[in-house]
């Protein structure tokens, strides 16, 4: 695929992410040529150069997606704003600890599933999670 020459929010790219390419669509134009994208197949974001991004057809995107974007139960009447500000680097940190964690499905909609991780959103409950405290909820999760 080509070089990206001009970028526009929403347009499809292949993104490269830890020295793999993805389908991404155009998030954000970020200052110092960094780009946010939605990783579709991983249902994320990612923040990458300019360099790391490859021209795309639309027709890329006509195959099934790999990935469902997810919202906690508790969520749910939240403000996605305020709770992407909040938690949306700390929930990246927790749950990349995880090579898969167990959810309970309690609604379904086009684009996203709603989910029950109790485990999970007792520790969101507190006000911070220390390194450790996400350890520990690691090594419990691997018994």
């Amino acid at each position: 695929a080509d070089k990206v020459l001009s970028l526009a929010e929403g347009d499809i790219v292949l993104a490269c992410e830890d020295q793999v390419w993805y389908r991404a669509t155009v998030v954000q134009l970020l200052p110092e040529s960094s780009v946010k994208v939605k990783l579709v197949d991983l249902a994320i974001m990612a923040t990458v150069s300019r360099d790391k991004l490859r021209s795309a057809k639309a027709a890329l995107m006509k195959e099934p997606v790999v990935a469902v974007s997810c919202c906690l139960d508790s969520w749910v009447k939240e403000d996605q704003k305020l709770a992407l500000d909040k938690w949306g680097d700390k929930m990246d940190g927790i749950l990349e600890q995880y090579s898969e964690v167990d959810v309970e499905v309690v609604n379904m909609t086009e684009t996203q599933a709603q989910v029950k991780i109790p485990t999970l959103e007792q520790k969101l409950g507190k006000k911070e999670m220390s390194r450790a405290e996400m350890l520990k909820m690691k090594l419990k999760q691997k018994k």
